[in-house]
């Protein structure tokens, strides 16, 4: 229940955020990646001084950074969530972890 109400709220904004994703030009897709940089770095402190899971990613699906209470919500090695690229979208893990919580 909790998941098709979150699916649905996504669809919403979806097709409008398609569209302006596909128009970006290579210049507005540095300036995102400049601000997803800056991002990484401001919750580095948020990650370490709250005990919550939290974990920040692309639209893609890459996990970039995630705290150790996320790595155990999703049983997943703290070291798989640290300065690599995590995909959730192939991790058996994940999803069994999004079928527990629906």
């Amino acid at each position: 229940m909790a998941r098709q109400r979150i699916l649905r709220t996504l669809g919403v904004f979806r097709p409008t955020f398609r569209n302006i994703s596909q128009n970006l030009k290579d210049v507005d897709l540095v300036l995102v990646e400049e601000y997803f940089e800056r991002l990484l770095l401001d919750y580095d402190r948020v990650f370490t001084s709250m005990a919550i899971p939290a974990c920040l990613w692309r639209r893609t699906g890459e996990i970039y950074r995630g705290n150790k209470e996320f790595a155990a919500l999703i049983n997943v090695n703290l070291e798989e969530l640290r300065d690599v690229l995590f995909c959730f979208a192939s991790s058996s893990n994940f999803r069994a972890a999004l079928q527990s919580t629906s």
